[in-house]
């Protein structure tokens, strides 16, 4: 991907944006989440840039690492402030408003904490953990086409899983689910894994039963 010199300022003067609002409050801000595939693209390719121009025009290769320099210290800076306010998440009640902020990569980290979290308190009590050795479990036919036409439910639901399973494959990613685990995801994978039994809701309302407050 090429990049013109007016798009690695714009997208300089948007990681610096970024930077402020973060700092601006305690809680995980909601972010344009394509600048954590954007920014690493650009920093590749001024590498290149870089590279191709240290035989040729070392004034512009100082230009540009300096400008490197800039975009990887300020992507650093974003990522440090937003996953130190991540971590700080109740990690036994992932119920925080402020898991609707996090892009998808960083619900995933949550699910990873969880996790690991969960893991360390059952060594604690002597709980062993049973890994599941099944097969992975895959969606049939039926389930497939009632995912398809709910693909409009893309907002993210809390569930408890109900056993330790087996992955659970689905097109976006490979899901591992163990018992206990409470986990936000897409509300049609949701309603699919309830109805096999495989999790119940936590404070769940179905979409489109959702009550209404009147005023």
């Amino acid at each position: 991907m090429n990049f013109s010199p007016q798009d690695v300022e714009n997208l300089f003067l948007d990681l610096q944006s970024a930077i402020r609002a973060e700092k601006s409050t305690k809680k995980v801000r909601k972010i344009d989440p394509s600048l954590f595939v954007t920014v690493p693209e650009l920093i590749r390719f001024l590498q290149d840039e870089a590279e191709k121009s240290a035989a040729t025009d070392i004034d512009r290769y100082i230009q540009i690492k300096e400008r490197l320099r800039q975009i990887e210290r300020a992507f650093k800076s974003l990522f440090q402030i937003r996953y130190s306010k991540i971590v700080r998440i109740p990690v036994f009640d992932n119920k925080s408003d402020e898991i609707g902020n996090l892009s998808e990569e960083e619900r995933e980290f949550i699910d990873v904490i969880y996790s690991q979290v969960k893991e360390q308190f059952n060594q604690l009590l002597g709980i062993k953990t049973v890994e599941a050795k099944e097969k992975a479990i895959v969606l049939n036919s039926d389930e497939k086409k009632d995912s398809t036409m709910r693909s409009n439910q893309d907002d993210y639901v809390m569930v408890r899983i109900v056993g330790d399973q087996p992955r659970i494959a689905q097109a976006d990613r490979n899901y591992h689910f163990r018992d206990g685990d409470v986990v936000f995801i897409r509300g049609a994978l949701a309603e699919l894994l309830m109805k096999r039994k495989i999790a119940v809701p936590v404070n769940f309302n179905l979409p489109g039963q959702q009550k209404r407050n009147n005023a």
